[in-house]
């Protein structure tokens, strides 16, 4: 009789830890499975941050709630009906690698994407710009500046800015 309890207790106490540990282990495999992002949210995320896609979705303005996300480090706004210029919040987006606002109505860039640091290509490409900010010439890691299809970027711009970061291919008509 006492073996056999001995035996339930020990059947009950491997029930109830096979129990527990299963409910601890399903919801560590809920809280730690990749977030799933819907085609509307344009959000993937690899290794290295997080890449943002709201082109071609017909916008005339960027959201300012967007530009407190430091994970973003492609931000990808081209063909839409972008005007003026990004808002000064860009700046916040500390880890942008790649901006793409090619394919817009913009007539200019903001002074504050002199204060993105990592940015390595940026993409003006058919706009409507005309001045440029001196501190474009603040991104020493720039590679890539791509201007084309804007027939009043001024050249003068371009002069005095290329010689602050003379390894970025300033790309012109």
């Amino acid at each position: 009789m006492k073996n056999l309890i001995i035996v339930i207790l020990v059947a009950a106490v491997g029930i109830f830890g096979f129990m527990y540990f299963t409910k601890d282990n399903s919801s560590e495999q809920i809280n730690n499975a990749p977030s799933s992002t819907s085609d509307t949210d344009n959000k993937s995320n690899d290794s290295n941050g997080k890449t943002l896609d709201l082109s071609n979705k017909g916008l005339t303005e960027v959201s300012h709630d967007i530009l407190d996300d430091k994970t973003i480090i492609v931000f990808d706004i081209s063909n839409n009906n972008l005007t003026g210029a990004l808002p000064g919040e860009i700046r916040k987006l500390t880890n942008l690698e790649v901006l793409n606002a090619s394919n817009n109505k913009m007539t200019g860039i903001p002074a504050e994407i002199g204060q993105l640091s990592k940015l390595k290509t940026a993409n003006f490409a058919n706009n409507n710009l005309s001045g440029l900010p001196m501190e474009i010439g603040n991104l020493s890691n720039l590679e890539t500046l791509d201007l084309r299809g804007n027939p009043d970027v001024s050249d003068y711009d371009i002069s005095l800015i290329q010689p602050k970061i003379p390894n970025t291919n300033i790309l012109t008509d």
